[in-house]
């Protein structure tokens, strides 16, 4: 939003865990922030990237021992066509929470727990949720460009369990679809 900004609590919240598609454990932030522009306790990881034909697979690893808290996070994202997976894993098993900051031009409904759905250019797109305890829709700001703020929906999963899968794409039974089977 902006480095100046006198909201002391905005100023804080955009740089956050809070404020980006990831795992946030406990409420730990991922890194200790440092004076300015500066960020401590960097952590360590590792990616892959698999190229099959109809497949792509990125698995990253971080692992995180900053200050007293230490922990691994695995992420997994597998695209089959147009649908997405999306496999998060905390080491050592604990309490975690995942936000999916969505578009706010997208009105997004939930049709059973833990699966949602919003319309896309006329296509019928999930968002389902496997292996959590909790998802709720929340709304947080957005900054996209300099000095302009909008509030826009996320999707808040809370989860203890290993590993907990969240599954983007057309809805099964809609046009596109059918045509990518």
């Amino acid at each position: 939003f902006r480095y100046n900004h006198e909201d002391r609590a905005l100023k804080e919240y955009f740089p956050s865990v809070r404020a980006h598609n990831t795992v946030q454990v406990q409420n730990h932030e991922q890194m200790t922030k440092g004076p300015s522009f500066l960020w401590l306790d960097w952590p360590t990881s590792d990616c892959t990237l698999i190229n099959g034909d109809n497949q792509k697979v990125l698995d990253c690893t971080a692992s995180f021992t900053g200050g007293q808290h230490q922990y691994s996070h695995n992420r997994t994202i597998t695209q089959t066509n147009d649908m997405f997976e999306v496999r998060d894993s905390i080491l050592p098993n604990e309490k975690f929470r995942i936000r999916w900051h969505l578009s706010p031009e997208i009105e997004w409904q939930e049709i059973e727990p833990g699966k949602w759905v919003g319309d896309v250019d006329g296509v019928p797109y999930t968002i389902a949720f496997t292996g959590h305890d909790q998802v709720m829709l929340d709304s947080a700001w957005e900054s996209l460009y300099y000095g302009e703020k909008r509030r826009i929906p996320v999707l808040v999963v809370d989860g203890t369990v290993n590993p907990v899968i969240t599954t983007i794409g057309p809805q099964r039974g809609s046009s596109n679809a059918e045509c990518d089977s």
